[in-house]
């Protein structure tokens, strides 16, 4: 599992109903899709997180946190390079910086 720990299966799939009936309510709410990504992560299935997050990227491109989670599942997923240019993308955009500097220097290295 990409969290590290065990997931309340029923829990996540009542929190993923109610993300969905809240986007069917104010469909503008765009974090909702990553909110979504998240809990797909946590339950470990990351193909349909990472459709997620590429949904939040592509409603709102300026937004780096968009950017960064979309990074790390392609990173989980070993998609390093498009990974790499996720995470810089959110850096580009004023983001927190998720990923070190050790992490770059490693890519740069063919490592990770």
């Amino acid at each position: 599992m990409a969290s590290g720990r065990e997931e309340n299966p029923k829990l996540c799939e009542e929190a993923i109903h109610q993300f969905k009936t809240a986007l069917r309510y104010d469909p503008a709410r765009i974090y909702i899709y990553q909110f979504i990504g998240l809990v797909y992560e946590g339950m470990g299935n990351l193909e349909v997180a990472l459709r997620h997050h590429r949904l939040a990227v592509v409603q709102d491109p300026e937004c780096p946190d968009y950017h960064e989670s979309l990074g790390s599942v392609l990173k989980d997923l070993g998609r390093t390079d498009e990974a790499l240019r996720e995470f810089q993308m959110a850096e580009n955009l004023g983001g927190p910086g998720f990923v070190t500097d050790e992490w770059f220097e490693q890519r740069s290295k063919n490592v990770i």
